[in-house]
């Protein structure tokens, strides 16, 4: 937690009014819940990111090191949402992977890929924006 507040004193965005940081942040963010579409959120994870990188002079591998503890947590919930479990005989499923255990099977659905696709890059984008005002 520290090193989050050296990288915040030292930030090339630390002489920028705090209103305007937070207004720009959840504009962004907002935006990127409310559309919940997969090119904005990418869209936002990548303005946020190239302004946390360039503008505010973050390192890179900080960054992604910054990064990688959501996107553990991100991944392991993925998988929660991803595999469904039903009985054997429910017919009508857009299955794009399964497997029969017993009576039941786990599969992944297409709804579900794509719910996954979203929620990821909605979380990641999310992420980005709270990383622009820490940072």
């Amino acid at each position: 937690m520290i090193k989050i507040d050296d990288y915040a004193y030292i930030s090339g965005l630390k002489d920028v009014h705090p209103v305007e940081k937070v207004s720009f942040a959840l504009i962004f963010l907002f935006f990127t819940i409310l559309s919940k579409n997969i090119s904005v959120a990418c869209f936002t994870f990548t303005v946020m990111s190239i302004l946390v990188l360039f503008k505010a002079k973050i390192p890179f591998m900080a960054y992604m090191k910054l990064l990688f503890v959501p996107f553990i947590f991100l991944m392991t919930s993925l998988v929660a949402i991803l595999f469904s479990i039903a009985p054997i005989y429910q017919e009508g499923l857009e299955v794009l992977w399964m497997a029969k255990i017993s009576s039941w099977q786990i599969y992944i659905s297409s709804q579900r890929m794509q719910l996954s696709y979203e929620l990821a890059t909605t979380i990641l984008a999310s992420v980005s924006c709270l990383y622009f005002l820490v940072l």
